[in-house]
């Protein structure tokens, strides 16, 4: 059980980590970022229970016969008791769905108000290296494009030649 509680726990931070990160990133409001931050938490936590469910249980596969008569002993479990203990699991692990959720939308909160300068301070300096790379691009299209015109301009006319084999009419707009 160890294990499930340590995933539903770490899948939590990480997913809502994760979707903060990529959340500031974007454009959306804080109270869209904090609502996919916390539903992104949420998935994530139900992953890692999950998964901390399979080790538990690969964990009771590989105990020796001494160690699963040990844990028989502790106490036979009948299936009422078992089914009443996971309704009591999962009744346990609502509120720490929730206080995890709560967790990751204040964490992610600060996070993109702490990100926010930043992120608007990297594109100002990048700015005038974009800028320059634009001049560059254009300059070299402008160039290109002087150096193709008189190439395009002779296969015209030899396009005009071979229409004019096949007394064709030809119209050419200007």
């Amino acid at each position: 059980m160890r294990k499930l509680w340590k995933g539903l726990l770490l899948g939590a931070a990480v997913g809502g980590a994760v979707k903060a990160v990529q959340e500031v990133q974007g454009e959306g409001t804080i109270d869209d970022v904090m609502a996919s931050v916390g539903k992104a938490a949420g998935q994530a936590a139900a992953a890692g229970a999950v998964i901390g469910f399979l080790l538990d249980r690969r964990d009771r596969r590989k105990m020796t016969k001494l160690q699963r008569a040990k844990a028989a002993a502790k106490g036979k479990m009948q299936i009422g008791t078992m089914v009443a203990g996971a309704g009591a699991l999962a009744d346990a692990a609502m509120p720490a769905l929730h206080a995890a959720a709560d967790m990751a939308k204040d964490r992610s909160a600060s996070i993109a108000t702490a990100a926010k300068p930043k992120i608007e301070a990297a594109a100002e300096a990048a700015r005038p290296h974009v800028e320059h790379a634009t001049d560059l691009a254009k300059a070299r299209a402008i160039k290109a494009a002087e150096r193709a015109k008189p190439h395009l301009e002779a296969m015209g006319e030899a396009a005009k030649a071979k229409l004019a084999e096949y007394d064709l009419p030809v119209v050419v707009a200007v």
